[in-house]
């Protein structure tokens, strides 16, 4: 006698998965947890642009440092109130064997916003002496040290500065003293024999130096040139 197979073969059977649903609990959880990653986010965004700024500091404060450092030569003197041009020369502070000849700019350029300054020439007797006449009377250049003598130079002003003019070391003393010079033929006129004294608000820069004339009267034997 045959068996009569269940009508059910060939169904699958098996159990539907449903998904889990997320609790209140859980999506505080993970509202709390999204919280706390932003908040530690910026949290380090913070601290980097503290380490950044620190560094820029540190940076600035030593490159502050250094300049103090070189302008102060070394913190033993003091920041510069001026620079000034004599030639092509720059000078922030005072001089000494200088050499100035006839048409020489001088530039004076204000560090600190004045642009009023004074100049004289005084005669500087320090770095050696000779003697001289005026009209009948000897004299010898220590006689003028500390004197006065602008008045044997001529000074043209310009847009920076000043031109300094003169003829001969003659000259310059003859229009101080307002007679004839004449130098005795071995004076040794070389070295610093004038001082400038340029005094821009309460600071005074001074420059030693002698006068550079151009070289006349030599003449060259055309026998003896060599090409």
């Amino acid at each position: 006698m045959a068996t009569k197979k269940s009508s059910n073969t060939g169904r699958r059977s098996g159990t539907k998965s449903t998904p889990a649903r997320t609790t209140s609990k859980q999506r505080q959880a993970a509202l709390a947890k999204e919280a706390r990653q932003g908040n530690a986010k910026q949290t380090w965004k913070a601290i980097g642009i503290g380490v950044l700024c620190l560094v820029l500091l540190s940076v600035l404060a030593f490159a502050g440092f250094g300049i103090a450092y070189v302008v102060t030569d070394g913190f033993g003197g003091r920041a510069p109130t001026a620079v000034i041009m004599i030639g092509d020369d720059m000078y922030t502070a005072s001089a000494d064997g200088l050499a100035i000849y006839p048409g020489d700019e001088i530039r004076v350029q204000s560090l600190t916003g004045s642009s009023q300054y004074e100049v004289r020439i005084e005669a500087d007797a320090e770095h050696g002496d000779f003697a001289f006449t005026a009209g009948a009377e000897p004299y010898t250049w220590h006689d003028l040290a500390g004197r006065d003598v602008t008045q044997g130079f001529t000074m043209t002003q310009t847009d920076v500065g000043f031109t300094l003019e003169y003829e001969s070391f003659e000259a310059i003393i003859s229009a101080v003293l307002g007679t004839d010079v004449v130098i005795a033929e071995d004076a040794d006129l070389t070295g610093d024999k004038f001082c400038m004294v340029v005094t821009l608000g309460e600071t005074e820069y001074t420059f030693g130096f002698g006068i550079g004339l151009p070289v006349s009267g030599i003449e060259l034997d055309p026998d003896h040139i060599i090409v």
